[in-house]
């Protein structure tokens, strides 16, 4: 079975729902699921591998996945940063998904950068 996890976060991050994320996804894997993780290509300043950086087993894919990435500018753009950034990382899933099959889709999304 096939589970497609959103997490609308930067890879790596430096916040706990990171551990979180990647420590479901190879959950999931060792239950026997084929996973595809999708994030946002996001500005980070940590730039190790995700895997390595959290101690996880590459047991699953990570695919990131073009975005307009406005959170940098919060500080001028509030709020409407982060809700610009969700709809067109939505919007690429919805591009990149239309053509692939799954049986489960996982949505997990922070309103913290």
């Amino acid at each position: 079975m096939k589970l497609v996890y959103l997490a609308n976060m930067r890879l790596p991050t430096e916040r706990a729902h990171g551990v979180q994320v990647m420590k479901m996804c190879q959950a999931f894997s060792g239950a026997g699921l084929e996973v595809l993780l999708l994030v946002p290509r996001r500005f980070t300043a940590i730039n190790a591998d995700p895997f390595e950086y959290y101690g996880v087993e590459r047991v699953f894919k990570i695919k990131k996945l073009p975005t307009l990435d406005l959170i940098p500018l919060d500080f001028i753009l509030g709020r409407f940063a982060f809700w610009v950034e969700i709809f067109f990382f939505l919007l690429a899933v919805k591009f990149y998904l239309i053509s692939k099959s799954y049986e489960l889709l996982n949505l997990i999304t922070y309103f913290t950068t």
